[in-house]
């Protein structure tokens, strides 16, 4: 795989990298080897290629996965100085990778930027652990059953658009941060108003909001922005409520329906 990066590099006269591949999903927890070699060795080998070939920067995908539950859950707010505590292969990897990216920037001069994104949503999202809000808009959309659990329960949505947006400010930022870990927030809803605006969207669809408690017994904690915003000047334009919009009309595009009103 390094030899196949190397030879991209050459062959394209790649000046900066963005890093996304990367296992997600159950796959981490049930084959924690390939989870690591893909996650881990894959991650160091662009790393690894970025200095061999002198390049500018590398900008890669790190996760809120890394905090953990103790941290996620039972607090109000959470920002890059609370410290990661992951419980699952995902967020371990992420975290490792992290440390790598430090140790390539201080060992070698290998600029990084890593950004740790929350529940990203919109047209494309295809798997992942956050995909439960991906899957409630599209069948909603189309007009199918859909059990929407813990309504009081918040959440950090995070636009498609948005976080590419982010992507695109760290890789063409002229001076490397200061900081090279960011957090990317969105809007931080109850999954009750996501449901309720569904529903004025797709009057036909059948949409079931619990009242029961998430899985944690914890509220979980909002994202926040402010790092990101000061050293790029990121800040989220997609709303929940235009987001949905957009993503429940690409939804109904693709089976070939009408827009929502």
């Amino acid at each position: 795989m390094l030899q196949d990066l190397l030879h991209t590099i050459k062959a394209h006269q790649v000046e900066r990298v963005v890093h996304l591949a990367y296992i997600v999903g159950p796959e981490n927890e049930q084959n924690p080897t390939r989870a690591l070699h893909i996650n881990c060795v894959g991650t160091n080998n662009v790393f690894e290629a970025v200095r061999l070939e002198g390049l500018q920067r590398v900008v890669w995908a790190s996760s809120v996965a890394v905090y953990g539950p103790r941290s996620y859950y039972g607090k109000a707010d959470l920002d890059e100085d609370d410290p990661p505590q992951p419980t699952r292969v995902y967020g371990a990897c992420k975290l490792f990778n992290e440390h790598m990216a430090e140790h390539y920037f201080h060992a070698f001069q290998v600029e990084h930027i890593a950004l740790r994104p929350s529940v990203v949503y919109g047209p494309g999202r295809l798997r992942g652990s956050a995909q439960f809000m991906q899957e409630w808009i599209e069948r909603a959309a189309v007009g199918e059953h859909v059990t929407i659990p813990a309504g009081d329960e918040q959440d950090t949505w995070s636009y498609v658009e948005d976080v590419a947006e982010a992507f695109n400010l760290a890789v063409r930022a002229s001076n490397l941060p200061e900081r090279h870990i960011f957090n990317i927030g969105g809007d931080f809803r109850a999954r009750r108003e996501l449901g309720t605006y569904l529903k004025t969207l797709v009057p036909n669809a059948h949409i079931e909001i619990t009242d029961d408690v998430a899985e944690s017994g914890y509220r979980s904690a909002r994202h926040i922005n402010s790092r990101i915003a000061e050293a790029l000047e990121f800040q989220p334009q997609w709303s929940l409520e235009r987001g949905v919009r957009a993503t429940v009309n690409w939804a109904r595009s693709r089976v070939g329906q009408e827009p929502a009103a």
